[in-house]
C-alpha cells in the first residue's frame, strides 16, 4: 500500500462517517478533491499552482486589503446582504478586483462575502473541475473552520456540505489511523 495525504484525509473522514464519498480539502497552502468508493480514494486532484483558493489567500486578502482579522470573516460574510461577484480566479487579479470594489463603494461585508464565494468558486473550477460530487460531502482543512466557506460551498454545489469535528486535523488523524493499521498488520504477519 502507498499512503499519502490523499489516503490520510480519506481515513480521517471515514473515521467520522463511513458514508462520506466526496472530500473538499482546503488548507493554508493547497487544496485537494477526493472521491471515495467504500472509503477508498478512486479519484483525486490537487491545485497545481494557484493560491487563490487557499486559506492564506483569504486571510491575507481580508487583512491586507480590508483590515479585517481572520476571526471576523465568517460573521461578516454570512451577514452580507449582497456579496460582490469576483470573476477573477488568480490571487493577483482578485486583489485588484477588491480594490476596485472598494472604489465603487461596496461595503466590507459584501466584499468579504464575495471573497468567500471566490474561494469556493475557484476550488470548484480549478481543483474539482468536472469531477463528480457525491451524496455525502465533507469540507476539511483549516479553511473549514470558517463556517462562511462551508455555507458558500453548500450554496455553490446545491447540497449539504458537512464540516466534521476538527476539520483542520483530519489529515493528521488519518495518518495516525493508517499507522495503527500498518502496525497491526505487521504484528499479525510476524505471528504467522
Amino acid at each position: 500500500h502507498v499512503y499519502n495525504e490523499i489516503s490520510a484525509h480519506a481515513a480521517g473522514a471515514t473515521h467520522f462517517d463511513p458514508e462520506v464519498d466526496t472530500i473538499f480539502e482546503i488548507g493554508g497552502q493547497d487544496s485537494k478533491y477526493i472521491y471515495l468508493r467504500n472509503g477508498v480514494p478512486i479519484d483525486y486532484a490537487m491545485n497545481n499552482a494557484c493560491s487563490a483558493g487557499t486559506g492564506s489567500f483569504l486571510e491575507e486578502s481580508a487583512r491586507g486589503d480590508l483590515g479585517i482579522t481572520v476571526s471576523d470573516i465568517a460573521d461578516l460574510a454570512i451577514a452580507a446582504p449582497s456579496p460582490v461577484h469576483f470573476k477573477a480566479t488568480c490571487a493577483a487579479f482578485i486583489n485588484s478586483a477588491i480594490r476596485l470594489a472598494q472604489q465603487k463603494g461596496h461595503p466590507h461585508d459584501n466584499i468579504v462575502a464575495g471573497l468567500v464565494y471566490a474561494i469556493a468558486g475557484n476550488y470548484l473550477n480549478r481543483v474539482k473541475g468536472p469531477r463528480y460530487v457525491g451524496k455525502k460531502v465533507f469540507l476539511q482543512g483549516g479553511v473549514a473552520l470558517n463556517r462562511a466557506v462551508g455555507h458558500a460551498f453548500s450554496h455553490s454545489v446545491g447540497r449539504n456540505v458537512v464540516i466534521p469535528p476538527s476539520p483542520e486535523l483530519l489529515g493528521a488523524l488519518g495518518v495516525g489511523l493508517l499507522a495503527l493499521a500498518v502496525t497491526a498488520w505487521i504484528a499479525t504477519t510476524q505471528l504467522d
